[in-house]
């Protein structure tokens, strides 16, 4: 959880009591402090490089992320995944992805079997995103782009696509949170970079 003090800290300055590492840091540290949570586990990236990897790596070498699954929280029904791309050979870490997901690491088959349980229960990641946004916005300010409502475009099958994002940007770093409900993903997503 994000501070819920009422004075704004300076991003340099979050730590371990926010559970959330946006220090532009060495991998190492960000790695110390994913050690922290009791019952983390650390897991290998299996998906394609996201395109705003590929925008990375024009000014840095960007080596495949370190990623920590945290163990859920009681009463929380999402889990927490977090992303570490960091730049070679100076392991410094370039963009944080936070991303709070049913569905990820699991096989095609499981996948499925998941979405089932999951396409009904919209209003559980729409709850979910705007309570992250509004803990955001204490922390970073007010944004310089959101959407008001869900974002409904037609899919490749029969089921819709529901987004939702929240842009900041500051003269240091920029930040996006964004909600994404299909059958393929569907989840929470927190991207931080530095500029």
């Amino acid at each position: 959880m994000l501070s819920s003090c009422g004075t704004k800290r300076a991003i340099s300055d979050l730590a371990a009591d926010d559970g959330f590492y946006l220090k532009f840091d060495s991998v190492a540290n960000a790695r110390q402090f994913e050690y922290s949570f009791k019952g983390f586990k650390q897991m290998k990236w299996d998906r394609h490089v996201p395109h705003f990897i590929s925008e990375l790596n024009g000014a840095f070498e960007i080596s495949t992320p370190e990623v920590y699954k945290r163990p859920s929280l009681a009463g929380e029904e999402f889990p927490l995944f977090a992303s570490y791309f960091y730049s070679l050979p100076d392991s410094t870490i370039r963009l944080v992805l936070y991303e709070w997901s049913k569905y990820l690491y699991k096989d095609e088959q499981e996948t499925k079997v998941l979405w089932l349980l999951e396409k009904d229960k919209r209003k559980g990641y729409k709850s979910k995103y705007y309570q992250l946004k509004q803990e955001f916005q204490k922390l970073f300010g007010p944004p310089i782009g959101e959407d008001d409502e869900l974002i409904i475009q037609q899919g490749s099958g029969e089921e819709n696509i529901y987004m939702l994002q929240t842009t900041w940007e500051q003269e240091t770093f920029g930040a996006e949170l964004y909600l994404i409900f299909e059958e393929q993903q569907y989840s929470i997503n927190l991207k931080y970079y530095w500029k």
